[in-house]
């Protein structure tokens, strides 16, 4: 039982056959076949089957058909027409007598050049996408190193501005340092000026008030002793007091807000003393009761004084 063939592997073993160098071109078969596929099988001449074959051709093949119909660049000659001349020149005819078909031969030569112009333009798009993909690669690989080398200097900034950052802080803290130093070592030295001053102007204030007390009492009596001791009392009162508002005052001046902190200890020998010189005075002028309260203030004083000096110790204990 002889073997059937369908139209399109009929198809594909012609479209085949158009190689210069087939074994049907060269023995001269491929003309009949020809002629009779153009009278007898005129069904065959579909572009969808012609494209589906030519797309699916190797590179060679697809070369070789090329060649045939003179669609080479390198290679124009167009053999195909040469084949067709060929065919009416020897009047080659089908067993039944037919002739070749010219009509369908140039419409079927029209569809073949169409589906390799079709081809090759489908594979210069292919091959400009795929240069393009490449290109788009390499602008993606060189964007991407763009932005790793940005992102690392971004990342050095960073690093510098913190490290400006920080040195910043400690040249702050060290001129806050200094204006601290600067500033103690001026409190310092008013403090110590006005120390100074507060006990030049009681010391000489002291010994000025009390030489002239003191050198009017000629012939001491009790009485002018007194006097002298009341009066003396009460100076120390009134130069204490001055000497308090001196150190408040430059407590104020070189501070930081706080209060002035009062020795309990000294505000009870200075009450103490006072007391004392002004009770012996009165006492000494006849003021026995005055005298007695003053002297009572005095031992309470006292008292009060060394329970303070007591606490005091304790606590700093």
């Amino acid at each position: 039982m002889a073997q059937t063939i369908t139209e399109f592997e009929l198809l594909k073993l012609i479209l085949k056959s158009f190689d210069i160098n087939s074994e049907q071109y060269i023995n001269k078969t491929l003309q009949l076949t020809y002629v009779n596929l153009s009278t007898n099988v005129k069904s065959i001449d579909r572009v969808d089957n012609i494209a589906s074959i030519i797309y699916g051709f190797s590179e060679d093949e697809f070369i070789n058909i090329q060649r045939f119909f003179g669609l080479l660049e390198d290679d124009k000659e167009d053999y195909f027409s040469g084949f067709i001349e060929e065919i009416k020149n020897k009047e080659i005819v089908t067993p039944q007598g037919e002739k070749l078909n010219e009509a369908f031969s140039k419409k079927f030569s029209e569809h073949i050049r169409l589906c390799c112009f079709q081809r090759n333009f489908m594979m210069a798009v292919s091959k400009n996408a795929e240069e393009i993909a490449m290109s788009t690669l390499e602008l993606a690989d060189t964007a991407k190193d763009a932005y790793d080398t940005v992102g690392q200097a971004v990342k050095k900034a960073e690093r510098s501005a913190n490290s400006a950052k920080n040195i910043s802080t400690e040249a702050k803290k060290i001129a806050v340092e200094a204006e601290k130093v600067k500033g103690k070592i001026y409190s310092e030295f008013i403090a110590i000026l006005g120390i100074f001053t507060a006990i030049s102007f009681m010391s000489m204030g002291s010994l000025q008030v009390l030489g002239d007390l003191f050198k009017d009492v000629k012939n001491p009596t009790s009485s002018s002793l007194g006097y002298a001791m009341i009066i003396g009392g009460i100076y120390i009162s009134i130069m204490y007091v001055f000497i308090i508002i001196m150190f408040v005052g430059m407590k104020k001046v070189i501070g930081n807000g706080d209060k002035y902190n009062f020795s309990t200890g000294v505000c009870a020998l200075v009450l103490i003393t006072v007391c004392t010189l002004i009770g012996i005075g009165l006492f000494m002028v006849n003021c026995l009761i005055p005298g007695l309260m003053f002297i009572t203030v005095c031992i309470v004083g006292l008292i009060v004084a060394f329970l303070a000096t007591q606490s005091i110790t304790t606590e700093t204990e």
